[in-house]
């Protein structure tokens, strides 16, 4: 049985998201919300194809830990990324990181 990706999703179900929620994590089966680039999901390639369908609406970051140092460092790499992904707008799923 094959795995649908985070990215097939947010292709499918373009017209009907309205409210993301995004952390990092690492492989496994636990839920572990890493402030984003502690682990190892693609958040930029998720952030491009974001922006590629048009989103445009809220994005929580669901980052917990202790110290909020790691919930700044996230809202402000989310900020990068984001504005990284408008530079390369019109150019959809074949953006490199």
């Amino acid at each position: 049985m094959a795995r649908t990706t985070a990215g097939e999703l947010i292709e499918r179900f373009a017209s009907k998201l309205a409210y993301v929620h995004l952390h990092d994590n690492r492989g496994g089966q636990a839920d572990l919300h890493l402030a984003l680039g502690m682990g190892d999901v693609d958040i930029a390639a998720h952030v491009r194809e974001l922006r590629a369908i048009g989103y445009n609406a809220t994005i929580t970051l669901e980052v917990f830990a202790r110290d909020r140092h790691y919930l700044a460092y996230s809202r402000d790499a989310l900020r990068r990324l984001w504005d990284a992904a408008k530079i390369n707008e019109g150019f959809g799923h074949n953006l490199t990181k």
